[in-house]
């Protein structure tokens, strides 16, 4: 049966339908897309907020390390600076755990980058942490605390520079990914969607002209209760 052939009371009511169907469909669509740019936006946000906990974590093990080197050089007790040395122990272990956690997540080239820099700056630390252990052990706090201040404060202190380069790139991550989801062409989007294509193909056959669909802005909105 040809379109000529039905009645204008029925083609009518095809149009008023399909018109109807384009609307449910635009509705659908920016619904649609709309929960999964929601869904997008805060798997983003998760991630980077997951990947901020495990970087200030990192940063608070590295500043106790510090700390308890210090309070080598305020403990005359042999006992009491072997205990300060067992601290740093802990805080190495627990910075790994958090590192290989941060690890596991997805990161970026530059992230990986600044992780490789904190690696250079252990490994440049570690012959220096283990000399002052030796001078714990031979109860030579003096020495302990000279190495532990001239030799490894200094690359500790780049150290946390690169980390807080990496707090940075957090932060710069969240901002990016909030302006990604609210631009114009996200919004443009819901509207060029394979559905939407679909269905504006059969608007010629009972429409006398394609309908004009626009985007408006929202200059206020009340939220219900």
């Amino acid at each position: 049966m040809k379109l000529n052939d039905i009645k204008i009371g029925y083609r009518l009511m095809m149009a008023f339908g399909l018109m109807l169907a384009i609307m449910a469909g635009i509705t659908a669509i920016a619904a649609l897309g709309s929960r999964t740019t929601r869904n997008h936006l805060t798997h983003s946000v998760d991630n980077i907020n997951a990947k901020s906990t495990l970087v200030a974590a990192m940063r608070q093990n590295l500043f106790r390390q510090g700390l308890a080197a210090r309070n080598i050089g305020a403990v005359t007790d042999l006992n009491l600076m072997q205990a300060e040395m067992g601290k740093i122990g802990v805080e190495q272990q627990h910075y790994h755990d958090n590192e290989a956690k941060l690890t596991a997540i997805a990161l970026t080239d530059e992230e990986k980058s600044i992780i490789n820099e904190m690696h250079g700056y252990e490994k440049d630390s570690a012959p220096f942490m283990k000399e002052a252990q030796e001078y714990v052990v031979g109860f030579n706090a003096g020495q302990a605390l000279k190495v532990l201040t001239t030799q490894v404060a200094p690359l500790q202190d780049k150290w946390l520079g690169a980390i807080d380069h990496l707090v940075g790139l957090q932060n710069k991550g969240l901002q990016d990914s909030l302006q990604q989801f609210g631009d114009e062409s996200g919004r443009k989007a819901h509207l060029g969607g394979d559905i939407a294509k679909a269905l504006m193909a059969k608007a010629p056959e009972l429409l006398a002209q394609p309908p004009n669909i626009e985007q408006v802005e929202v200059m206020a909105a009340k939220i219900p209760g």
